[in-house]
Order: structure tokens, then sequence, then C-alpha cells
């Protein structure tokens, strides 16, 4: 057994070592504590041994650090204390202020660099829009030129501009129809049928990028081409639809003109000489009012609700034709070929259809009181029946047209 002074002397050496390490990391303060005080106390256990054979009884477990700091007056160090905990959570809280501050001055560098960009943005904008402007403004002076090759690049240069800044298309149709109309191709060029006079090719080159342009915003287009001469123009190869919607083009000359897959519902072409012309498209509420078809080539097209009031369609091609509710009064429809045609309640007084080819022409639902020259053969080579208003001179049987 240890003495009292021994004891004592211990439990200094004990409080002197634990106050000597305080500055040591928490483990390692608690690792040389659990050392040195299990080896101070591992004198107050006995140790037996084997006496005459006799197996010594199992040695004790070393006494926890618990149990031998509380026998010696000691309490067991904390790895922890308030100051400590204090001093972690400010810690955590400067970090968090940092990372704030981090994110702030991050955010305020996007939007500077935001802000510069926008600016260049609008710096290269604004020098874009005047070059546009110094290009137009180029173009239409080309258009004046007496070469014509430079009339052909002001041409296409226009339409570039156009294409480039929409809002430009309205003024650039505008000009381009007044070129069109000021230096068409007149009739008396005797151009091949679907080609054009070299001495023309701007007009001609005007007149497609006219069709050509975008539809999704040439509602505020107005192509005005009356009275312009456009003898053998051919839009069939444009790449897109040619689109001449709500063109006004009275009076102008066509003839020999291939306006395949042409949009023109609601073009005026009243009094428009559109002798061998080939159109077939959409050309639903078309103006063709006293205009001059004849040979015209149109099978297929669909010209419901048009107007064809006095047209000359004088051995034109209407085979296939859909002529619902046309206004074909006073008509010249000799020699035509309406073969397939639907005339379901088209308006037909006054129309001459001397010679006409009726063959499965759909007149149900028309008057035909006051056509000309309609005979009963033509009249059984189409389709007809109760709905069906017929000339006086005729009547229906219930399969078939009788002569009265």
């Amino acid at each position: 057994m240890l003495t009292e002074l021994d004891t004592f002397t211990a439990k200094t050496r004990a409080v002197d070592q634990l106050t000597k390490r305080r500055t040591r990391p928490v483990h390692q303060r608690k690792r040389a504590a659990q050392k040195k005080l299990s080896g101070l106390i591992s004198h107050d256990r006995p140790i037996t041994s084997s006496v005459d054979g006799h197996a010594a009884p199992h040695a004790p477990q070393p006494p926890t650090f618990t149990e031998s700091a509380s026998k010696h007056g000691l309490t067991e160090p904390k790895p922890e204390s308030a100051a400590w905990d204090r001093y972690v959570a400010f810690a955590q809280i400067v970090a968090s202020f940092a990372t704030i501050i981090a994110l702030v001055a991050a955010a305020a560098s996007a939007f500077a660099a935001f802000q510069a960009v926008d600016s260049t943005r609008e710096q290269t904008d604004t020098t874009r829009r005047g070059q546009l402007t110094d290009r137009f403004t180029a173009a239409v002076d080309q258009l004046g030129s007496d070469r014509q090759e430079v009339r052909l690049g002001g041409i296409y240069a226009l339409e570039q501009v156009a294409k480039e800044d929409p809002s430009y298309q309205p003024v650039v149709i505008g000009i381009l129809s007044a070129f069109v109309r000021l230096h068409g191709i007149p009739s008396t060029s005797a151009a091949p049928a679907g080609n054009v006079a070299q001495d023309h090719a701007d007009a001609y080159a005007a007149f497609t990028v006219i069709a050509r342009r975008n539809p999704d915003i040439a509602n505020k287009d107005i192509v005005d081409l009356s009275h312009a001469s456009l003898v053998g123009v051919n839009l069939s190869k444009v790449n897109h639809n040619a689109y001449l919607q709500s063109a006004l083009m009275s009076g102008v000359d066509l003839s020999d003109a291939n306006l395949d897959r042409a949009y023109m519902a609601g073009a005026t072409l009243d009094h428009a000489v559109l002798s061998r012309v080939r159109m077939i498209g959409n050309l639903s509420s078309i103006n063709l009012e006293g205009s001059i078809l004849v040979d015209a080539s149109l099978p297929g097209a669909r010209i419901q609700d048009g107007d064809l009031r006095g047209a000359n369609l004088t051995r034109a091609k209407l085979n296939g034709a859909y002529l619902a509710h046309a206004s074909m009064i006073d008509a010249i429809l000799i020699g035509a070929d309406l073969g397939g045609a639907d005339l379901r309640a088209a308006f037909l007084d006054g129309a001459d259809f001397t010679n006409a080819q009726m063959a499965k022409a759909d007149l149900r639902g028309t008057d035909l009181r006051l056509v000309l020259n309609l005979d009963i053969d033509q009249l059984n080579e189409s389709r007809v029946d109760e709905t069906t208003t017929l000339p006086p001179a005729f009547s229906w049987s219930g399969t078939k047209v009788e002569q009265k």
C-alpha cells in the first residue's frame, strides 16, 4: 500500500501533468492522463502468483480512467469547454459571412460582365443598322444606273437587305413594284413563251424578288403592278411558292407567263392580258374581271369565289378547276375545256358556252336559266339533278335532261 505522502505526491504530479498539457490537443491530453493514472493506480491492486501448483486467480482488469480519477479526487478532463463552443460558433458565423460576401462579389462581377456584353450588343446592333442603311441607300442608287448589270446588283442587294432586316421588306417591295411598272417587259419584245428577253432581265428579276418575298410578314406589303408589262415571265422555278396575294395587277400583260404554284388569292387582274398563261395554284377570290384569258391553262386551279365577270376564256383549259360560287357573268367560254370542273352555285348569267366541253362538269345547285348556247348534249354530259335550275327549253326527268 502507498503511504499518504506517496499518494499526495502522485496526486500533485497528476495535477501538474494535466495543467501543463492543457495546450496540447484534447485527444493527446486524454491519452496522457489515462496512461499516467493507470500507472499510479496499478500498485493499489495485489498481484497473486501460482503457489504449490495452484493456478493464480485471474488478474483484475485495470481500472478505468473514471474509477482511478475518482479514487484520487480527480475529474475526467473535458475535450470541449463552453469557451471552445463559443469559438466554434463564432468561426462558423465568420465563415458564413465570408461565403455570402464571396457570392455577392461573384454576382456583382457577373452583372458587370452582363452589362458589358449588353453594351457591346447594342453597339453591334447600332453598327449593323447603320451598315444596312448605307447598303439600302447604295442599292436604291444602283436602280437608276444606265447599265443593266448594275441595276440587277441593286435589285438583289435590296432583297438581301429585306432578308436581314424584315422591317425593310415593305419599303423594298414598294420600290421594286415601281421599278417593274417603269421597266416592264413590253409585248413588242416578242419573247418566246416561258422566256424573258435579255434586254428586260432586270424587270424579270425584280418581279421574281417580289414573288418570293417572305409571306409571314407580307401583310404590310403593297404589291402594285398595275398596267405593268411582264410578257413571258416565268415563276415556276421560284424556290418557294410565288406570293402575289392581293397584288394590284390591273391591266398587266402576263401573256405566255408561267405562274404555276403562284399564290394569287385576292389579286386584282381585271382587264389583264393573260393569253396562254399557265396558272395552277390558289386563286381564290382573285379578280379577273374583263381579263383576256384566251388559251389560258388553268387546270385544277382553285378559283372559288373568284371574279371572272366578262372574262374572255376562249379555249381556256379549266378542266378540273374549282369554280364553286365564282362569278362568271357574261364570261366567254367558247370552246373552253370545263371537263370535271366544279361549277356548283356559280353565277353564270349571260355566260357563253358555245362548243364548251362539259364532260362530268358539276352543275348541281347551279342556276342555268340565263346561260347562252348550252345544248342538251352538254347538259347530259355534265352532272345535273333536281337542284339544277335548267334553261327554259329543258326539263329534268329524274334521270336525265330532256327537251321540252
